[in-house]
């Protein structure tokens, strides 16, 4: 088994190493710009446990004398699995010996990953869950907060803002699809003025009442989730590329295979909320 090298838009070239850090390799995956990374953990079976306070110490005034009650604080447990993502691709022995061809290749397959990450981490139904045992995306959490529809208005999801925050959490980010932001700059004013300013539009990082809007298409389509990245905790491992000749020895070919696990948990369900758009038409 030889291993290949691999070059992104994040590397600044061909490396020989068999492991790279999934920052580097796929920075832009969502389990990692948008959660609390914690240690990776390897195989199907392990888990990671990750304490938590559930519920927060409640601290009082007390006179000079008096006994000090106990603050209340409860402990949990949140339980990480991780699953791999996986791709293999072949290409003829000549076709190999081109370098442009390899990165070319490389960079597909961990865009791949990355997209196929991101759409476990986004939309993993329960049923999914169930028979892929990766964990449920975020945007199907049990307990999120329901912000209703967004019809005429922004206001369903300044209502969820506050509704996080209420509940202890800081919004970090607002997760949606091209598509589902195009309605949001839709919206307009009775007076013909667009609800989301240009500028806005117009910005390589937009932003929504002080928050983050991160585009990614592989969330689902009329909806959006307001997140705590400190509130939805990771386990990832290294992204794999390794080659070999020998499986395909016959047609004079050369496979490629990639990897990455991760798995992630929330928290505080009730710091997550779903707020949805009204279908186009």
């Amino acid at each position: 088994m030889e291993h290949i090298g691999i070059s992104t838009s994040a590397l600044a070239g061909v490396y020989d190493d068999k492991a790279f850090p999934p920052s580097q390799a796929i920075p832009n995956a969502l389990v990692l710009s948008q959660t609390t990374v914690s240690k990776p953990i390897e195989g199907d079976a392990a888990t990671l446990r990750v304490p938590y306070i559930s519920t927060d110490s409640a601290a009082a005034i007390v006179a000079e004398g008096e006994e000090i009650e106990k603050g209340g604080a409860q402990f949990s447990v949140l339980d990480i699995r991780t699953r791999k993502v996986a791709v293999i691709e072949t290409i003829t022995n000549e076709t190999y010996s081109e370098s442009e061809v390899r990165r070319m290749l490389t960079d597909s397959m961990t865009q791949a990953i990355t997209d196929k990450a991101d759409a476990v981490f986004l939309q993993n139904t329960a049923t999914d869950a169930a028979s892929n045992g990766a964990p449920v995306g975020i945007f199907n959490t049990e307990g999120a907060i329901d912000g209703g529809t967004i019809t005429t208005a922004l206001d369903p999801i300044v209502t969820a803002l506050g509704q996080v925050a209420a509940n202890g959490g800081s919004p970090s980010a607002i997760i949606l699809n091209h598509a589902t932001w195009s309605q949001l700059l839709l919206l307009k004013f009775k007076d013909g003025r667009p609800m989301i300013e240009p500028s806005v539009a117009d910005s390589p990082t937009p932003m929504l009442y002080g928050i983050p809007i991160v585009i990614n298409k592989m969330a689902p389509a009329n909806a959006l989730a307001i997140i705590d990245r400190t509130d939805i905790i990771s386990a990832v491992g290294a992204v794999t590329l390794s080659g070999s000749d020998q499986r395909y020895f016959d047609s004079d070919a050369y496979a490629i295979r990639g990897t990455f696990r991760s798995g992630w948990g929330v928290i505080h369900s009730n710091r997550l909320a779903i707020v949805h758009t009204e279908e186009a038409e």
